[in-house]
């Protein structure tokens, strides 16, 4: 590129920027004006006065989720919850603040995202208080939201991430930690893979096949990801609450301590586009992706291979 085109590029980026500015500052120019936070504002406000014990949000479609503080933590519609969405919306919630007044027309509504078939309707409760909020499309910037309150024709810019916080399915708001297992102190895994079985002791740094498979090599790197899973494996989501792992190839590892007791045990059932999880002896079905069924039990003739000594 010639340095005569590069000048002319430049130019015309600056123009663009420039334009761009105008429209901006024109359109916040044009905005309905006055008090900033409005009643919007006051209840924003008192909801952060007090420490936030439950969420419910109904959804465009109709579904609800209803996340709430227990005794034994936070849950979603009785299942664990996430601690990163639950940490996500307190932050959410501590940091809204409102940007500006937007529009005053129920006409702007469903532009906006906010009227009663297309708005997220989140009711947060904080001691003894509850606010419900209608919450829309996202704002012209990042973590910006278009909120109104139930009965209300006002629309505000809301900034702090409520959108992201609340705008989510069940599945985001569950935990979908399935094992985090003690790697290291993982002295024996049993592995059971197509009708074949392998069971594998820790030698110093390196892996070795049972008695019963003596004279063979065990693959490092293979058991490698294997224990990587095992150390910290999580769902890809949830399967249907009538799934079962009946009916599909199966798989299943199982990782001892040096005294014999059970660090993890993972059992999976699937196929080459899907697989479920099930971890010890619990009902929670996961899906997990298909490299990572694979990882975690990998093929036992690939694993534990015949030959004299190890790597």
């Amino acid at each position: 590129m010639s340095e005569r085109t590069l000048k002319r590029v430049l130019v015309m980026l600056g123009a663009l920027v420039l334009v761009y500015g105008v429209v901006r500052l024109g359109a916040y120019a044009t905005r309905p004006r006055g008090d900033s936070g409005g009643t919007l504002g006051a209840t924003l406000d008192r909801l952060r006065k007090d420490t936030l014990t439950a969420v419910a949000v109904v959804a465009p479609t109709g579904d609800r989720v209803e996340v709430k503080h227990a005794a034994t933590g936070w849950n979603a519609n009785g299942f664990r919850a996430d601690s990163s969405a639950v940490d996500r919306l307190v932050r959410a919630v501590r940091e809204a603040a409102v940007n500006d007044l937007v529009a005053q027309s129920a006409s702007t509504h469903p532009r906006l995202g906010v009227s009663s078939d297309s708005a997220w309707t989140a009711t947060l409760h904080a001691g003894r208080d509850s606010v419900t909020l209608l919450v829309g499309h996202a704002g012209p910037e990042y973590g910006v939201t278009y909120v109104r309150l139930p009965g209300a024709d006002a629309v505000y810019e809301v900034r702090g991430g409520l959108r992201e916080a609340l705008a989510v399915p069940l599945g985001d708001w569950r935990d979908k930690t399935i094992v985090r297992a003690d790697t290291a102190a993982v002295h024996t895994l049993v592995l059971q893979r197509d009708g074949k079985s392998a069971r594998l002791e820790r030698a110093g740094k390196a892996w070795q096949a049972s008695a019963a498979r003596s004279g063979t090599t065990v693959d490092s790197t293979r058991v490698a990801g294997l224990l990587s899973e095992l150390a910290h494996l999580d769902a890809a989501g949830f399967p249907a609450d009538s799934a079962t792992l009946a009916g599909r190839q199966r798989r299943r590892v199982v990782a001892l301590g040096a005294k014999g007791d059970t660090l993890a045990a993972i059992e999976l059932a699937g196929d080459s586009t899907a697989w479920l999880a099930r971890s010890g002896a619990g009902t929670q079905l996961y899906r997990v992706a298909p490299y990572g069924a694979d990882r975690l039990v990998p093929n036992v003739d690939s694993l534990v291979r015949a030959g004299a000594g190890r790597r």
